[in-house]
Formats: structure tokens, C-alpha cells, sequence
């Protein structure tokens, strides 16, 4: 791995897309990205904020309809002609009858002052009311529920959500359900069902026209849904996001990006004060970052350009300069062969023709200093064969002067024995072995020899006196 490392920034135009790639191309991402986070937080943050503000209005709206409701209620609690027809159970139908038609008339101008959808009164023992329950289109079976027994346990109101019923209704009905006792006893009279439509939850809970896409959910403790402004499509189901429902429980406001059923929403809670429940907003991301989505888009088409532009300058660079110095390259290997041939003549201007022009004088230098050095070894190879003859000629001549002393001394001519002995000493002491420096007795000896020459070429005998 090293190894490849080293063979890719070896080269000098892989070196210069390394370097187009960390000092522009690596910042222009990270700022991109950089620029996309910053931007998705600052409008997460924007709308944290918008929904907050709708929320804790929509809260505060809310409860208002709440309090003004129980106090519908508890007028209808109130009435006396209510409180003693439920004071006692009828004793046979015909006084059940007549509790059927009186307090139906009771209903009838009470129970449209209540801003509900509908409003049911239930003796707190349905069973023995079977005309009444079958007019308000009941079962005696209700009070067997357990929505009615919870209530009917309970001294606070209690919440119940009715899922559609074919013949019945065919929308969720959220119920506030209340048990009532007497006016000056404890003794429990019936429960008042108070029946919230759609219709009612759409007036607090709509969602805003400045966030597209956005729902509205109204949660209780346990994390059911008991409205969804999208079409009740998660109504009377827990909310799909385990995560979410512990923040919700670890406080009284927040937001958090989840993911549920394949979309990630910022969804943003507050709770109520008077009911234990949790009004939620959901709003697409996708929705929010749609500019950004569209500014990322030209961001990658700009990248594209960007490195489309960047290839064809790795090209140019490439081709008019990466190229020619590989060229030098490779014929400088060749040069290293003993190949010195001209390199091509470069009429650019810049350093690459410089450098071409700059090698090709060199190698014409190199050139003319091997030729120079093969003369220079020519003529040493003469001046040793010279030498070598000249060693030769000496051995030639002393063995001819030595022949001619035994021939001489063979006939009997001792003088002229002497005089070649004399003659070939002398020349072997003038030659001095080649040596150019020689010593005080070996040319005491050639003056001896001379002499000796001198004095039989003379026929005289010279004096000569050594000190």
C-alpha cells in the first residue's frame, strides 16, 4: 500500500490532482457541508420557534374550550329537575317510561348549550333504563364497559376515544366523561359523556398555513393518539417513536428530529396544565429543506463544472508539461546508456525549452569530452607501443654488440672486444632502464665507458683521475 502510495505522488501530475484536490476542492466541500448544517439548523430553529408559539397558543385556546366546557357541564349537573329524576330508579316500566320522556325534555334546550358534538346522560345503572338507553340509541350493556366503569369509580372526569363504529359515527369521538352525585349528598346520580367531534378538535388544533405539511397530534400520557389533523390517520394508535415519547415525559416542552414511518419530521411538544396530554407538531423536513435541497443541487452541478474545469487544466498540464519532462526523462535513461544522440529541438519559451535546450548542450559537451577521452586513449596507447618498441631496441642492439665482443674475442681481438663491451655499456647506462633519475655511480660507470671508447678510438692512452 505504501508502495503504490509513493508511485502515485511520484509523478509530478498526479502530485498537482492531489493538490487541486486538497487545497480547493476538499474546502469548497467542507464549507458546503458546513453551509447545509448551519442552514438546516437555522431553520429547524425557525421553526422550533413558529411552532412553539402556535403550540402554547393553540394550548392556551384549548383549555379555555376545556374550562368553558365543564362549566356547560356542570350547569347541566345542576339542574334540580336532572338531579331528582336521577334521585331514584323507576319501579316498573311505566314509571321508567315517563323518566324516559321527562328527561328527555330536560335535555333537549340543556344539552345544545354544550359546545359538543353530542351529549349522552347515563343513570349510573344503565340496566335498569332499557327505554331510555334504546331512545338515545344505547345498549343497557354500556354500563358494562369499561370506559364507563372506569368513570363510574372515579371522582375526576376521565377521557375515553371512540374509534369509528359502522351505523354509529364514522369519525373518532374523543369523550369527556364525568360522574355526577346528588346536590347535598355524595351519593353518585349518572354520568354526563360529553362527546368532542373532529369538528371541535379542527378549531384549536389546524394546522398552520406558514408550515407546509405540517400535523398537529394530540397525545396523552401513555403516548396514544387522541387526534391526528392529517386525516385521523394515527388516531387510537401509540405514537411510532419510542424515543420521542421519553422526551415528552422528560419535560414540558422540546423538539427533536425522529424518523417515523420512513419521513423524518422536527416535531416540537408542549404539555397541557390541565389534562396530563401533549400537544405535538410534525413538519417534514423534506418540507423545510426544500430550498436547501434546491441550493445543494446547484452546489453539485457547480462541483461537476468545477471538476469537469479542473480535468481539462490536469490535461493541459499534462500534455505540455507533464508529457515533455517524462520525455527528457526517459532520454536522459537512454543517455545513461551511452546513447548521445541530439534530443528534439524545443522552440518554447519557458522553463520546459530551456531545460530541453539546456540537456541538449550538455549532451553535446558530454559528447565532445568522450571524444576527447577516446583521442587522449589513442594517443596513450601509441606513446606505449612507442615505449615498448624503444625497450626492445636496446635488447636488440646489446645482443648484436654482445655477438660481435664473442666473435671478436674468438678471433683473438681483444681490443675490439673491449671496445663493443665498452660501446654496450655505455648505451645501457644512457637508457637507464627508462628511468629518468639515476644515481652518482652509474654515471661515474658511462664516463668510464666513454673514455674507455675514446681512448681505443684514439689509439692514446688518456688520464682521467676520479676523486
Amino acid at each position: 500500500m505504501n508502495k503504490v502510495s509513493l508511485r502515485f505522488t511520484s509523478s509530478f501530475r498526479n502530485r498537482m490532482i492531489l493538490i487541486f484536490f486538497m487545497i480547493i476542492i476538499v474546502p469548497f466541500l467542507l464549507f458546503a457541508y458546513y453551509a447545509h448544517i448551519k442552514s438546516i439548523e437555522g431553520i429547524s430553529h425557525a421553526n422550533t420557534t413558529m411552532s412553539m408559539s402556535y403550540l402554547q397558543q393553540a394550548r392556551k385556546n384549548f383549555e379555555i374550550y376545556l374550562n368553558s366546557v365543564n362549566d356547560q357541564v356542570n350547569d347541566l349537573i345542576g339542574n334540580k329537575q336532572l338531579q331528582e329524576l336521577l334521585e331514584k330508579e323507576p319501579g316498573n316500566q311505566a314509571e321508567e317510561e315517563a323518566f324516559t320522556v321527562n328527561l328527555l325534555t330536560i335535555l333537549y334546550p340543556s344539552t345544545p348549550l354544550i359546545d359538543a358534538f353530542r351529549v349522552h346522560v347515563y343513570p349510573i345503572n344503565p340496566s335498569h333504563y332499557p327505554s331510555y338507553m334504546s331512545t338515545i340509541g344505547e345498549s343497557v350493556e354500556v354500563g358494562e364497559e369499561e370506559w364507563f366503569l372506569e368513570s363510574k369509580a372515579s371522582i375526576s372526569p376521565t377521557w375515553h376515544l371512540s374509534m369509528p363504529q359502522r351505523g354509529k359515527y364514522s369519525k373518532p369521538l374523543l369523550s369527556y366523561v364525568k360522574r355526577f352525585s346528588g346536590l347535598y349528598d355524595q351519593i353518585p346520580r349518572g354520568i354526563i359523556a360529553t362527546d368532542l367531534s373532529e369538528d371541535q378538535l379542527k378549531r384549536f388544533f389546524s394546522p398552520s398555513d406558514q408550515l407546509i405539511e405540517q400535523k398537529l397530534l394530540l397525545l396523552n400520557d401513555e403516548g396514544m393518539i387522541f387526534f391526528d389533523s392529517g386525516r385521523n390517520e394515527w388516531t387510537g394508535s401509540l405514537l411510532p417513536s419510542p424515543r420521542f415519547n421519553e422526551l415528552i415525559h422528560s419535560g414540558r416542552e422540546g423538539s427533536q428530529s425522529i424518523t417515523m414511518e420512513g419521513t423524518t419530521y422536527l416535531a416540537t411538544f408542549v404539555k397541557m396544565d390541565s389534562v396530563p396530554w401533549s400537544i405535538v407538531s410534525l413538519t417534514p423536513l423534506q418540507e423545510l429543506t426544500g430550498t436547501i435541497d434546491e441550493i445543494n443541487r446547484l452546489l453539485i452541478i457547480f462541483l461537476i463544472i468545477y471538476l469537469i474545469c479542473c480535468l481539462g487544466v490536469v490535461v493541459y498540464i499534462t500534455i505540455n508539461y507533464t508529457q515533455p519532462i517524462a520525455k527528457l526523462v526517459r532520454l536522459m535513461r537512454r543517455m545513461e546508456t551511452g546513447d548521445f544522440r541530439q534530443l528534439p529541438y524545443s522552440s518554447r519559451g519557458d522553463e520546459v525549452g530551456w531545460l530541453y535546450r539546456g540537456v541538449n548542450s550538455l549532451t553535446q559537451r558530454i559528447e565532445g569530452l568522450v571524444e576527447e577521452a577516446s583521442r587522449s586513449e589513442r594517443k596513450k596507447k601509441e606513446l606505449e607501443f612507442q615505449v615498448l618498441s624503444h625497450q626492445i631496441n636496446p635488447h636488440f642492439l646489446y645482443n648484436t654488440l654482445e655477438s660481435i665482443r664473442w666473435k671478436a674475442e674468438s678471433h683473438g681481438r681483444s681490443d675490439i672486444s673491449e671496445m663493443v663491451s665498452a660501446l654496450g655499456n655505455l648505451l645501457r647506462l644512457s637508457l637507464n632502464q627508462g628511468n629518468e633519475i639515476t644515481t652518482l655511480a652509474r654515471e661515474i660507470e658511462q664516463v668510464k665507458a666513454y673514455v674507455l671508447i675514446e681512448q681505443a678510438r684514439m689509439g692514446q692512452t688518456v688520464r682521467i683521475l676520479y676523486a
